[in-house]
């Protein structure tokens, strides 16, 4: 059995199958990219945790020593008991900020580890940063980088699935034609028709058209159905496109302030160090 004519219906079965899988495509990069992004926010999440671990050694070793002093002053008769048990209260939060750090520093690690599909724990290492505050390219060049992304592509890749599949409804207007062929033998032979007694064969081929005249407006409802699916993932192209804008807009904004604060904190630390 063979169809000859089904209306279309395989050829825009076959041209959605490959918009789906452009689509499919666009959101592979897409996943990548973000597990990329991802693991590169942890991978700075577990150098903060670094800091913040140094950060409470230091002020433990400070409170130590505040307790130490005001301990000798106790005994040198120029403090009271309550300024030594205040150092006291200073160590043991020391203690605490270090306890804290240093967890926070495991589940960072850990974290990262996870992204990263390593069966041994991994950390990161303070002395492979570098800043690198790159010139953004020009306005033009960015909106264009944001409108080939992968959540655009997609999306334009999702309105070609849903045209086709507009077209394959509108295929079951049209007649079917399909042919078939069989070869019978008959007879008897005691081996099977392969002796010196063949069998008497005889064949046969048959065309069917049809064309289904009323089917309770199945092919009606189909039709509508594909076309608000069409108008649907136009709509989403639309707004999946000023997302895109949207995004890139903030995402600069948000590159700028952030450029601006490092600049800050690097003058904060060298401040901190010099006094």
């Amino acid at each position: 059995n063979m169809t000859l004519f089904d209306g279309g219906q395989k050829l825009y079965d076959l041209r959605t199958a490959k918009s789906e899988i452009e689509a499919a495509q666009a959101n592979r990069v897409a996943v990548k990219y973000n597990i990329a992004l991802g693991v590169k926010q942890q991978y700075f999440a577990v150098l903060a945790a670094i800091e913040s671990e140094d950060a409470a050694r230091l002020q433990m070793a400070q409170a130590t020593e505040q307790f130490k002093t005001s301990a000798l002053k106790v005994r040198a008769g120029v403090a009271t008991r309550s300024d030594s048990l205040r150092g006291v209260i200073q160590v043991g939060n020391a203690q605490l900020a270090l306890i804290t750090a240093r967890s926070n520093k495991e589940a960072a690690d850990a974290a990262l580890t996870r992204p990263v599909g390593s069966p041994v724990p991994v950390t990161a290492d303070p002395t492979s940063v570098q800043e690198n505050m790159a010139a953004l390219p020009d306005s033009a060049e960015l909106a264009k980088l944001a409108q080939d992304g992968p959540a655009v592509l997609q999306a334009q890749a999702n309105v070609d699935a849903a045209k086709q599949a507009t077209k394959a409804s509108k295929a079951t207007y049209l007649p079917s034609l399909s042919a078939s062929y069989s070869r019978t033998g008959s007879g008897i032979d005691p081996h099977f028709g392969f002796g010196d007694d063949p069998f008497t064969y005889s064949g046969r081929l048959s065309f069917v058209l049809s064309y289904p005249i009323f089917n309770n407006f199945v092919r009606e409802e189909q039709v509508v159905r594909a076309k608000v699916s069409q108008v649907n993932a136009e709509a989403s192209l639309r707004d999946t496109q000023l997302a895109a804008t949207q995004l890139l807009t903030q995402n600069i904004g948000a590159l700028r302030s952030a450029s601006q604060r490092v600049a800050v904190q690097v003058a904060s630390v060298a401040a901190a160090e010099e006094d």
